[in-house]
């Protein structure tokens, strides 16, 4: 319970409404785990070279990231964590896998790995965007190691998005907007943070 994920395209604005809870009173009652890119390094830079001899590495180098923070489910404050093995497996590997830079064995390799060490979260804010936006602030922002980023691919992952979390009954799923303003979207993600305090405060009685 006390894991609750922030996840969405890439340019949904994830990185922001993170940095803005670190900032805001919320820091004193949650604890946040942002996805940070350098830590992929060197498997990134390799990633980017050669997909197909690297995708594998990579993919584990960022699902391991994520599966560090399993013992954050015990728990008795809330953590908000930025994406999740979930988006590792079956956002971005499942695009892998469709576009034939990862086997079907390899991806099976992750999943069996994640199934018997990791977790999968059961507690979902999803930043829903459409590509054109996601991608224009990719553009506009000029991160580092995103210079390639296509919309094309942006509209994989989207869909991808899409397919997991619209109809899943897996999850629960809290769907926000994220083609507005960043400070309406970030209002909206506070709120759904004070009904999950509230809940942990009345389920351990803090």
């Amino acid at each position: 319970m006390p894991i609750l994920v922030i996840d969405g395209n890439i340019g949904s604005g994830k990185s922001t409404i993170i940095d803005k809870l670190k900032k805001d009173n919320f820091s004193f009652v949650i604890d946040t785990k942002s996805e940070k890119i350098d830590n992929f390094d060197p498997w990134l830079k390799l990633y980017y070279k050669n997909m197909d001899k690297y995708a594998l590495g990579f993919q584990m180098e960022v699902l391991m990231s994520h599966m560090k923070n399993k013992y954050l489910i015990d728990k008795k404050t809330l953590t908000i964590t930025e994406r999740s093995p979930l988006s590792c497996l079956h956002i971005f590997g499942k695009h892998l896998v469709d576009n034939n830079i990862l086997s079907k064995i390899e991806q099976n390799l992750c999943l069996k790995i994640n199934n018997e060490y990791g977790w999968i979260p059961k507690n979902i804010i999803y930043l829903k965007t459409d590509t054109d936006t996601a991608y224009s602030r990719v553009v506009k922002r000029d991160r580092k190691g995103e210079n390639n980023i296509s919309k094309q691919y942006l509209d994989s992952l989207n869909n991808n998005y899409n397919k997991l979390y619209n109809r899943s009954i897996e999850f629960n799923v809290h769907i926000i907007d994220a083609n507005r303003n960043l400070e309406l979207v970030y209002k909206d993600v506070k709120k759904i943070i004070i009904d999950y305090q509230n809940i942990i405060q009345q389920l351990y009685h803090l």
